[in-house]
């Protein structure tokens, strides 16, 4: 039987929860948005949450179950969870966009490796590289080269760097300001 993580039972707890089911990922800031993104496409993959058509994240009632379950007997959480692995990361064997939202675009897909860095590079601070590459498990070169992907798609991807630190890396899509 499939196990799931601690952060998938943090958010299927707080969602089963609410009265209407709701997943609030704003008490969640400390967690790095693409991780948050990971669990939340983990559990969508195992049908436990959903993200609804205002893009909320949502308990099923499955997830509820599971929620109700672990909290009483780990046995019976063995039992409900569909078989798989207790990764929070898409699977090789499961398609990019199986199970995605259809109001979600392929490209910004926070399940996909390109949406966890898309999210990080939307970040008001941006992400440097080990960040990029930390989300993704890529190295240094694979995340240059979709950095270089989405400049010839024609986003604006800025490159900052303050003081010592690493280099930040930005992007801004159209609703922020780019044309």
């Amino acid at each position: 039987m499939a196990e799931l993580t601690q952060n998938q039972l943090i958010l299927l707890r707080q969602g089963a929860a609410d009265p209407e089911g709701r997943i609030d990922l704003s008490r969640n800031q400390n967690k790095p948005i693409a991780a948050l993104s990971a669990v939340l496409g983990a559990l969508n993959r195992k049908g436990l949450a959903v993200k609804d058509n205002g893009g909320q994240w949502r308990v099923t009632a499955a997830g509820r179950e599971v929620a109700r379950a672990s909290s009483e007997d780990q046995t019976r959480l063995d039992s409900l969870v569909p078989n798989g692995p207790a990764t929070d990361a898409p699977t090789s064997d499961t398609p990019a966009n199986e199970n995605r939202a259809s109001d979600t675009s392929p490209a910004t897909d926070p399940s996909t490796k390109r949406g966890q860095v898309l999210t990080l590079l939307r970040q008001e601070q941006g992400a440097c590289m080990a960040e990029m590459m930390a989300a993704t498990g890529w190295q240094a070169h694979s995340v240059r080269a979709l950095l270089s992907g989405l400049r010839k798609g024609g986003m604006a991807v800025t490159c900052t760097k303050h003081g010592e630190g690493p280099s930040r890396y930005h992007v801004q899509f159209e609703a922020e300001g780019t044309v």
